[in-house]
C-alpha cells in the first residue's frame, strides 16, 4: 500500500490557512489600535457575538485531540467512545446553571480572581496561576504534537519544524490580537474541522460501497460498541468510566478553566454566554459522532492491511492522515 505526500494543491491550502490565521491577528491588532487596554485584549469589551464564542469554547477543547486522537482511538479500541457527548452534556449544564451565573455575579475576568476573592488570598491566587501556566503548557504539547505528527507523515517535514511553525503562528496572532483573534481563528478552525470530517466519511463511504458495508465490516472487526457495562480494569473503554472520567475532565474544562472563563466575560450578557455554553451539547455531540464515524471508516477500509503492522505509520495517531490519499491508493 503506496501512501503518498501532499501535492501543491495541499500546500497552497496549508499555507493559507496558516496566512489567514495570522491575518486575523493582524487585523484586529490594527482595528483597536486606538482602544488598547487589557479589557480590550482580554474580553474584547465584552462585544463578541455568542455563537462565535461557542464556536471558539468547541476548538480550545476539541481541535487537534478531535481530529486525530478521537478517530485513532475508535480505530483501535472502538465506538464506545460516543458516551462521551453524556458526559459533556452533563458538564455544559452544571457550567450553565451553577457556575456561569456565579461568575458573572462576581464580574470577574480570571478564574484566579475567583479564587483570590474566594478564600481571600493573593497566595492562593498565585499558587493557582502557577498550576494553571504548568498544566497548559503540558496540555499544548499534546495539541501541538497531534497535528505536527500528522503534518509530518504526509509532507516529509521533521515534527519538530512543525511544531514550531504551529507554535510560531498561534503564538503571534494570540499576541497581537487578542481574544477577538484567537474566537475568530477558532471559528475558523471549527468549520475546517467539520469540513475536514465530512469529505473523509464522504470519501471514505463511497470507497467502501455505502454506509451499510462500512457497518458490516466494522461490526465484523469488533468496533461497533454502544454500550461496555464491564467492570474489568483491563479494559481501556467502557461505558462507566468514560462517563465518569470524561464528566470530571469536561467540567474542569467548562466549570473551572480559565480558557473557557475568559471566553464568558468576552460575552455581554448573563443570557448569551448560557446560550453560548449550551450551543456546545449539541456542537460537540456532532463533534463526537463525525470522529467515531471516521473511525470506523478507517477501521473499515484498512481492515486487513492495518497500517500500523505494515509500517505505513509509526503511531496510532497517524492514522487520520491516511484517508488524505484514500483516491490515489487503495489497500
Amino acid at each position: 500500500m503506496a501512501v503518498y505526500g501532499f501535492m501543491a494543491a495541499d500546500y497552497i491550502v496549508l499555507i493559507g490557512f496558516l496566512a489567514l490565521s495570522t491575518s486575523i491577528g493582524v487585523f484586529f491588532a490594527w482595528s483597536d489600535r486606538r482602544q488598547q487596554s487589557n479589557k480590550t485584549f482580554l474580553t474584547a469589551n465584552k462585544q463578541l457575538g455568542w455563537v462565535p464564542v461557542s464556536l471558539s469554547m468547541m476548538a480550545s477543547f476539541l481541535s487537534s485531540i478531535a481530529i486525530l486522537g478521537l478517530p485513532s482511538e475508535v480505530f483501535v479500541h472502538g465506538s464506545s467512545l460516543w458516551m462521551g457527548a453524556v458526559s459533556s452534556t452533563i458538564a455544559v449544564i452544571l457550567a450553565a446553571y451553577v457556575f456561569l451565573p456565579m461568575y458573572y455575579k462576581m464580574d470577574i475576568t480570571s478564574i484566579n480572581e475567583y479564587l483570590e476573592r474566594r478564600f481571600n488570598s493573593t497566595a492562593v491566587r498565585n499558587v493557582a496561576s502557577g498550576v494553571f501556566i504548568v498544566q497548559t503548557l503540558l496540555y499544548m504539547g499534546v495539541v501541538l504534537y497531534g497535528p505536527s505528527l500528522a503534518l509530518g507523515s504526509v509532507t516529509g517535514i521533521p515534527v519538530w519544524m512543525t511544531i514550531v511553525l504551529n507554535g510560531l503562528v498561534c503564538t503571534f496572532y494570540t499576541a497581537i490580537g487578542g481574544i477577538k483573534a484567537v474566537v475568530w481563528t477558532d471559528v475558523i478552525q471549527m468549520i475546517l474541522i467539520y469540513v475536514g470530517y465530512i469529505m473523509v466519511i464522504i470519501s471514505g463511504l463511497h470507497h467502501l460501497g455505502g454506509f451499510g458495508n462500512m457497518w458490516k465490516l466494522a461490526e465484523e472487526g469488533g468496533r461497533i460498541i454502544v454500550f461496555n457495562f464491564s467492570f474489568s480494569a483491563y479494559e481501556t473503554y467502557t461505558t462507566w468510566n468514560v462517563i465518569l472520567s470524561w464528566t470530571i475532565g469536561w467540567m474542569s474544562a467548562y466549570c473551572a478553566s480559565q480558557t473557557q472563563v475568559q471566553r464568558y466575560s468576552s460575552i455581554a450578557s448573563l443570557r448569551d454566554a448560557r446560550r453560548a455554553l449550551l450551543l456546545n451539547v449539541p456542537g460537540v455531540a456532532l463533534t463526537l459522532l463525525l470522529a467515531v464515524l471516521s473511525g470506523l471508516i478507517i477501521f473499515a477500509i484498512y481492515k486487513d492491511c492495518d497500517p500500523r503492522l505494515l509500517g505505513e505509520i509509526d503511531k496510532a495517531d497517524q492514522v487520520r492522515a491516511l484517508p488524505i490519499v484514500l483516491e490515489s491508493s487503495s489497500p
